[in-house]
């Protein structure tokens, strides 16, 4: 969403304050000045046009303010009986047949266009579409996919998982042995702790090999002597043409510290089942 920050403010937020002391304070959180724009080249001060039309990326007050701005649209939506999940600008509208979804669409331009905000059109194909479950046609919200039946991870959020492993593993800063151990249990973890109420399953086994030959590449690059037992087989169906299928075993991933994708999803649920008792 792209709208006057001036406009935001005065128009729709101060106006409904009665206590005005602190609209200097969210003025000031909402402009935080660029340094060393001087020193940058014209292709990267491109990545900071407009910067005084919109509301920081990551500004702790984003949420709350994209929910106040969107409070009309929720709210004419909910109006006319449309079923809306919605997360900041990311929404989804649950309909019963593909002639609901279009009006619902029709619905949602109408508003947006109100809030001189737009939406990706509908023909395009491209973020905005009708799933028919049905059909076996499968969406995406929020890094989950769900494909009419079950709840799993997407493609692309497993893929960023990886790159965040292949980043502590190959990055630029260079670990001792324990911090590159622990900065990849903490990755899974982190991961494990976000999406374990999905399909987890079925990414597990591509996971754990993923883990097992980074963590090879890493140790083989610090002159780690790796013995025979230390030593696996990526299963076919992971290796890449052309490389060594090498990587840690299992009994070495045991102790390394890092416990297998599953066990983690089963502790997480653990933990939640002792805690709803």
């Amino acid at each position: 969403m792209l709208f006057l920050r001036d406009s935001l403010l005065n128009d729709v937020v101060f106006k409904r304050l009665s206590d005005t002391t602190i609209n200097t304070l969210i003025q000031q959180a909402l402009n935080q000045s660029i340094g060393n724009l001087d020193s940058f080249n014209v292709e990267q001060k491109k990545y900071f046009e407009n910067i005084d039309k919109g509301i920081p990326q990551g500004n702790a007050l984003s949420p709350l303010l994209s929910n106040i701005f969107l409070s009309p649209f929720d709210l004419r939506l909910k109006d006319k009986g449309f079923k809306l999940v919605r997360y900041a600008d990311d929404f989804v509208i649950m309909c019963t047949s593909e002639k609901e979804c279009e009006e619902a669409y029709i619905e949602c331009c109408t508003v947006l266009e109100e809030l001189n905000l737009n939406i990706h059109k509908l023909e395009e194909g491209g973020k905005t579409r009708i799933v028919n479950f049905n059909k076996h046609d499968t969406m995406d919200f929020l890094s989950v996919t769900f494909d009419g039946n079950m709840f799993y991870p997407s493609f692309a959020n497993v893929e960023r998982l990886k790159n965040k492993i292949r980043d502590v593993c190959n990055g630029k800063d260079k670990y001792c042995v324990s911090t590159l151990l622990i900065k990849i249990k903490n990755k899974l973890d982190g991961w494990v702790s976000a999406f374990y109420y999905t399909d987890i399953q079925r990414y597990s086994s591509e996971i754990d090999a993923f883990i097992n030959r980074q963590l090879y590449l890493s140790l083989a690059k610090m002159g780690w002597k790796f013995t025979a037992s230390s030593l696996g087989k990526l299963p076919h169906k992971f290796r890449h043409k052309n490389e060594s299928p090498k990587c840690l075993s299992f009994l070495q991933r045991k102790n390394s510290g890092i416990p297998l994708c599953m066990e983690l999803v089963n502790a997480k649920i653990t933990e939640l089942k002792k805690a709803e008792k």
